[in-house]
């Protein structure tokens, strides 16, 4: 028995080291990252209005600024996130207050499937549907796949949402005489609303981090921001061509954008979690 009992001590002790270990090493990461950041870019984030304004310098000359990357980020961004709120709220709604239906089998199982897939097929597929027969990249292309990439986690999060309201509201409202459209836009939804308002969240996160589906479809216009219908460019293409070019001041300019990137990606997942923290059925 006291065998038994050093074994079962020691077994403990080991799990409890490992994710100990488990929890420094996530948390040594992320610290190299924020700190790599900020040693790297604060200097060029410190630039203020000229660098959140002005273009990139000419190779080898003054940093310059991310200005229309900028611009191009958060044009691209807002359309992604409302074209996924509106595909992906009714997609969120119908996996969830359909559940067994043929159309809701097939619609989860498409969500999967995108969100399985690599982010660089759905930049090419949208690349050959719309890039092609546009003749030209542009952000309205490169918003149309972030808009896919994201849509999955809106839709899921929604019906996660929903889900987790209690049935006695369905049943009460159903015993007024509501149908079931009514009772879930005009009732679960508003109920609902930070919940959905998280699941836009979390869609925005997702987008505003993606490099690779926008790599076939924005371009590279860094030097002016043109409009959505022409190519454009974002902080993530910036990061993505800079960093590795030989010349000092846009690799400063890339640590500069990757800084900013950090930063916007932390308000929003901050704003995240005080929307899911205050969700009350």
């Amino acid at each position: 028995m006291r065998g038994r009992s050093v074994k079962r001590r020691l077994v403990d002790y080991a799990v409890h080291l490992t994710t100990a270990a488990s929890a420094l090493a996530i948390l040594g990461a992320a610290s190299h990252i924020l700190l790599s950041a900020l040693v790297e870019g604060l200097p060029v984030l410190l630039r203020g209005a000229s660098f959140l304004l002005n273009p990139p310098g000419p190779p080898g000359g003054e940093v310059g600024g991310v200005g229309p990357s900028l611009a191009g980020t958060l044009v691209t961004v807002a359309i992604a996130t409302i074209a996924s709120a509106a595909l992906g709220i009714p997609a969120g709604v119908m996996l969830s207050e359909a559940r067994g239906s043929l159309l809701a089998r097939v619609a989860e199982r498409a969500v999967e499937l995108i969100a399985e897939s690599p982010s660089i097929v759905v930049g090419l597929v949208v690349f050959t549907l719309l890039v092609v027969p546009m003749r030209t990249p542009s952000a309205l292309a490169a918003a149309v796949s972030l808009s896919v990439v994201a849509l999955p986690y809106v839709a899921a999060q929604v019906r996660e949402s929903l889900a987790a309201i209690p049935l006695v509201y369905r049943e009460a409202a159903f015993s007024l005489g509501l149908q079931k459209w009514k009772t879930v836009f005009l009732l679960l939804i508003p109920m609902n609303a930070r919940g959905v308002a998280t699941a836009i969240l979390l869609g925005s996160m997702r987008a505003l981090g993606e490099t690779a589906p926008v790599l076939f479809t924005a371009g590279a216009a860094f030097q002016v921001f043109y409009g959505i219908d022409k190519p454009s460019s974002t902080l993530s293409l910036l990061i993505f061509f800079f960093a590795g070019t030989p010349y000092e001041n846009w690799r400063r300019l890339a640590w500069g954008a990757v800084l900013l990137l950090v930063l916007l990606s932390m308000l929003l997942a901050s704003l995240t979690r005080r929307l899911a923290g205050r969700v009350r059925m």
